[in-house]
């Protein structure tokens, strides 16, 4: 899954009705609750945000290695599964640059694309 970004063409109305798009096939239940003809646009906008935000996180120190691949754009299972493999023999990642070091096919590029989504859990 990439990153979504609100291009300079694009208003954030636009922005919202493609994330809501996206997010409607994740989040059908979600969508039925809502009563959207009673929800003004900005509101809708504050709760789509809201979803999307936690169910984009991606956080290598607790997820499994089917939802780090769903999560992580650019990221397939074998090299999920070598996340969660290192992160149970030699402990929670630091930051993308522990996870870069530790991952061999994880780059900085992977880590820039994930930049929003991705999350390393709180570390001691």
């Amino acid at each position: 899954m990439g990153v979504w970004k609100i291009g300079s063409n694009n208003t954030l109305e636009n922005s919202t009705i493609t994330l809501t798009k996206r997010l409607y096939q994740a989040n059908k239940n979600l969508f039925k609750e809502i009563h959207m003809k009673n929800l003004t646009s900005t509101t809708i906008a504050i709760i789509l945000s809201l979803v999307a935000i936690s169910a984009l996180a991606a956080d290598v120190n607790k997820d499994d290695a089917a939802t780090i691949k769903k999560d992580l754009y650019g990221v397939g299972i074998k090299r999920a599964e070598l996340i969660v493999a290192e992160r149970k023999a030699n402990g929670p990642f630091k930051d993308g640059n522990d996870l870069i070091t530790r991952i061999k096919g994880i780059g900085t590029m992977t880590i820039k694309k994930n930049a929003d989504t991705l999350t390393f859990g709180k570390n001691k």
